[in-house]
């Protein structure tokens, strides 16, 4: 049994300073969202709220990396609708690490990309 990964009312706190957090939809505990906060303008969406989070999850925040796999937890359905892995294209002498929306980051060799890859997929809860 693996442990449970709880977000705590301090993490809520820090993420609604931030302009997101993680709220309950129509009262149902068991219908979690990663959002935007209602009363920031911070974020246009709720999908510019996810990209931030993505981001600093990426970029080694454990906050947002608990949000992450907290919402894989406990909403399986809202982490697939925006947690998506990454590709590695080779070709052209570049290798690129390629996300879903088609953007993409170019790397000098295979290696670094595949350890960028493992470092996305570790930092979002894919593996």
């Amino acid at each position: 049994m693996s442990n449970s990964i709880v977000f705590t009312v301090s993490d809520d706190e820090i993420a609604n300073a931030e302009g997101w957090g993680i709220f309950s939809v129509d009262g149902d505990d068991k219908d979690l969202q990663l959002q935007k906060f209602d009363d920031s303008s911070a974020f246009q969406d709720d999908d510019a709220a996810w990209d931030f989070v993505l981001t600093k999850a990426v970029s080694g925040s454990e906050l947002h990396q608990r949000a992450i796999a907290f919402i894989k937890q406990e909403s399986p359905d809202e982490f697939e609708s925006f947690v998506k892995d990454v590709t590695i294209s080779e070709g052209d002498d570049k290798t690129k690490l390629v996300f879903y929306t088609g953007k993409y980051v170019e790397f000098p060799s295979l290696s670094e990309a595949e350890a960028a890859q493992a470092h996305y997929r570790k930092a979002v809860s894919l593996n």
